[in-house]
């Protein structure tokens, strides 16, 4: 049973349609980021597969520790059910071959106007508790909206407007589809007209009572070079300098590409996030002397 308290939730997805899922060590890195920097939230970590494979027993050892972990298959239509967006599913949604990444957009918004809470894409390091933060998005470099990481409480009107936007809007073979939908109603409901104002709406103000956080917040490095400063080797002992106004590392598309795997001694910002925010993960990576 999922929480109805709008301030107690942290949904953390995986959309790509299994029958056994292991999760990897960037994944589990995530939930343990989460679940440690905010014991008063209630972490859910919700995979879409029939069978979790823990071959490991590093899952198994996250749920002892961490007591407001939670783990929980996915179903789609159930999540989506009585939302503009359960339509899409059985007519344009099948067209679409970025069936993971749209499914996890219409997902988010869902869940968070069920039930509330944050909402986050697990290619994030949580290194601050987000508890005290309530209806907020953040910005990528100040000018756009990035909804992988934002939090609504349960029942906003905000997301309800946003999903009937998509359900108007919506093509499948359009990666940013949703995005787009997002921005736009955020813009709204802030009054403006350009994404790069919306950096002035800060604190609730004309926006419907949601805060528009700047990039730092959830999107630092976010500017040149993009997220690849992350994985860039002796950076380490820059970290607590360099993200001293974050609450949450996104490291957006370099996340999966085998360029940046990251091997233990390289004193990366990325393996540093992990020593310091996800221990029990970082110590299961060494003893097996992997990169990841």
């Amino acid at each position: 049973n999922i929480s109805t308290n709008s301030a107690n939730n942290v949904f953390l997805l995986e959309t790509g349609n299994h029958e056994d899922f292991s999760p990897n060590y960037r994944l589990l890195s995530s939930v343990e980021s989460w679940s440690r920097n905010n014991p008063d939230l209630q972490v859910w970590f919700l995979l879409r597969c029939k069978r979790v494979v823990d071959e490991d027993g590093l899952l198994r050892k996250l749920l002892r520790h961490y007591p407001n972990l939670r783990i929980a298959l996915l179903e789609p239509e159930v999540v989506l059910k009585n939302t503009p967006l359960i339509s899409i599913l059985p007519d344009r949604f099948q067209k679409c071959k970025t069936q993971a990444a749209h499914l996890s957009d219409f997902l988010r918004l869902a869940l968070l106007w069920k039930f509330g809470g944050f909402y986050s894409d697990t290619d994030t390091i949580c290194i601050k508790s987000v508890s005290h933060l309530h209806n907020v998005v953040g910005l990528t470099n100040d000018k756009a909206i990035n909804s992988a990481v934002c939090n609504f409480e349960k029942g906003h009107v905000l997301t309800w407007r946003i999903m009937k936007r998509v359900k108007k809007t919506y093509i499948a073979r359009n990666y940013f589809t949703v995005i787009r939908a997002v921005g736009e109603k955020i813009k709204e409901a802030c009054n403006v007209s350009k994404s790069g104002e919306l950096m002035h709406k800060s604190e609730g103000n004309s926006c419907e009572g949601v805060s528009i956080m700047p990039s730092d917040a959830f999107f630092p490095l976010n500017g040149k070079g993009g997220s690849k400063n992350y994985f860039k080797p002796q950076k380490a002992h820059e970290f607590n300098k360099t993200f001293e106004f974050s609450y949450v590392l996104h490291m957006a598309a370099t996340w999966t590409t085998k360029k940046e795997m990251v091997r233990i001694g390289e004193k990366t910002l990325y393996e540093k996030a992990v020593e310091l925010h996800s221990p029990i993960t970082y110590k299961a990576i060494m003893g097996r002397n992997i990169a990841f």
